[in-house]
């Protein structure tokens, strides 16, 4: 009986940690002013909340892209669905060694508010994160 209420409250707990769905209404002013600056044709946005920043993700000129902001309106990140041909070799090799067998099942540009660029690369359950040239930076789990 513990086991199973531990269970239930860790799962619990990992549901609120998660990023979770927002309703437009309940997104800061501050934050839709900011995306709606930069992207002011947008108008099918689905907002997500995790860790105190919103997410919008939304397809702009048909790429699916999202947009990470903070609570006071300050955009942290671009990220932009690219394809696999966009990668650069070293992520390849890399997740050859890693993930071999395992089809990468989504590729993307992410680009902070300075314009640094990175790769992601999303395998099997994961977001392999990459510098601009190609170099691991660090594995997460896809949520």
């Amino acid at each position: 009986m513990k086991k199973a209420i531990l269970t239930i409250a860790v799962l619990g707990i990992t549901f609120f940690v998660q990023a979770q769905h927002v309703d437009e209404s309940k997104v800061p002013a501050a934050v839709k002013k900011a995306l709606y600056q930069k992207y002011p044709d947008q108008s099918d946005v689905k907002w997500e909340k995790e860790k105190g920043k919103y997410e919008a993700s939304f397809n702009a000129a048909g790429i699916p892209t999202s947009v990470l902001i903070n609570s006071t309106g300050s955009i942290l990140e671009f990220e932009f669905v690219v394809s696999e041909n966009e990668l650069p070799r070293e992520i390849f090799d890399y997740l050859s060694n890693t993930e071999p067998k395992q089809a990468i099942k989504k590729a993307s540009i992410i680009k902070d508010a300075a314009g640094n660029k990175m790769f992601e690369a999303e395998v099997n359950g994961n977001d392999y994160i990459f510098d601009s040239n190609g170099k691991f930076i660090r594995k997460e789990k896809e949520i």
